[in-house]
């Protein structure tokens, strides 16, 4: 996993922990199903709230501070949106993507090459 998303998924485990101990193991970022809702999304809002008994939006409005107050989420994220009842979409800052993609080229991954060691010949 790439650096920017290793450190965001660490501080949402932390922050996680201070909200529900032993919750910082369930940390997990998807995509947004819909591109204009974020880089990133988390459910971790929706899925504690029931253990915990309270309200899913005020948990993700809670989770949310506890996120920005993170200087990983300060370093690299742009805005962190509720949606729905609960729903955590975030925006990455410019830089992050660009760290992302410096990433990649220093680790010299051939992405869409395939290696062609012999010739296959096909009969059309």
């Amino acid at each position: 996993m790439l650096s920017v998303k290793t450190e965001l998924l660490q501080a949402l485990a932390a922050c996680l922990e201070t909200l529900s101990p032993g919750a910082g193991a369930k940390a997990a970022f998807e995509s947004p199903k819909v591109a204009a809702h974020g880089d990133l999304a988390t459910t971790a809002a929706m899925q504690l709230a029931k253990p915990l008994k309270q309200n899913p939006r005020q948990l993700a409005e809670n989770l949310r501070a506890a996120m920005l107050a993170q200087p990983a989420f300060g370093t690299w994220v742009d805005a962190v949106e509720i949606a729905g009842p609960g729903f955590i979409n975030i925006r990455l800052k410019p830089a992050a993507k660009q760290q992302i993609v410096r990433e990649v080229l220093e680790a010299d991954i051939e992405i869409g090459r395939a290696s062609c060691r012999e010739r296959v010949y096909l009969c059309v």
